[in-house]
């Protein structure tokens, strides 16, 4: 259970590959799969958006968001290094790779002074800006974003490595709420994607759902 985006992915990397054996696999894996049974997580960000723009006391959006938390993100993180093991065997099974590379997360929470900050305009509804608060912010990088990579790191037991280039460290001074972000907000991925696209790094969907 939960490996099933995994088996598709490997026989697309066999038929690239053929007989040929990779000297280095390089992957991203475990975002997604914290979205539990929200899906993805852009769905996941949706529903926090939903949390801080519904109105609420302080307290009780960050109630909210804790639930979410203990309910959608925790049950899934803890699947992970199983799915992370399963994914290793299938890969060694399979194609035998010298090394494999898993990449870690960068820090989209964070704003110029590298700590989490107020996520503004991260998604549109047509004039309608949305964005998701600081304190939610910060709820989404200590309980979300953090223990994922920390359990990436992990990951060397298992004889991985993860990349020498370090990725949150390269998006220092770049998060979504930073003036000088990497990321699209809302306006931007609506007008590089279309307004009916899915919106980087969100699906807008959930939003009018949490929003009805």
């Amino acid at each position: 259970e939960g490996m099933e985006t995994i088996p598709p992915e490997l026989e697309e990397l066999s038929a690239i590959l053929g007989n040929r054996k990779p000297d280095i696999i390089t992957l991203s894996i475990g975002g997604n799969d914290l979205g539990g049974s929200l899906g993805g997580f852009g769905n996941l960000l949706a529903k926090f958006i939903a949390i801080s723009t519904v109105p609420n006391t302080p307290a009780g959006k960050a109630k909210a968001a804790n639930e979410v938390i203990t309910t959608v993100v925790d049950p899934a993180m803890n699947q992970l290094e199983s799915k992370y093991t399963t994914l290793a065997n299938a890969l060694e099974d399979d194609f035998s790779p010298n090394y494999v590379i898993q990449t870690d997360y960068p820090n989209l929470t964070f704003g110029n002074e590298n700590t989490p900050a107020a996520l503004n305009n991260i998604a549109t509804i047509g004039p309608i800006k949305l964005g998701i608060s600081q304190p939610i912010s910060q709820i989404i990088s200590d309980s979300i974003i953090q223990p994922l990579n920390a359990l990436i790191d992990k990951n060397k037991m298992l004889d991985w490595q993860v990349a020498n280039v370090n990725v949150p460290q390269a998006f220092l001074g770049h998060g979504y709420g930073s003036t000088q972000s990497y990321f699209n907000n809302g306006e931007q991925a609506a007008n590089i994607q279309g307004t009916n696209k899915r919106i980087v790094p969100i699906d807008i969907g959930p939003v009018h759902t949490q929003l009805a």
